[in-house]
């Protein structure tokens, strides 16, 4: 749900409002307050520029 709000999808937010709703535990509820305040690529973007240029052979050479 929050991947396809990031990319624009309008009724997630809905969605998701309701799905933390249904959280009981605390540890639940302060995991979906840190995904709700990450960005859903930034596991894959963060810190690799160089693996985004030289993919596995290295960090760039200048």
């Amino acid at each position: 749900m929050k991947e396809c709000g990031d990319l624009g999808n309008t009724y997630s937010r809905e969605w998701i409002r309701f799905a933390v709703r249904r959280l009981v535990t605390d540890k639940a509820k302060e995991l979906a307050k840190s995904i709700l305040d990450t960005d859903s690529a930034n596991w894959w973007f963060k810190d690799k520029s160089d693996w985004w240029v030289n993919g596995n052979h290295g960090p760039a050479v200048e």
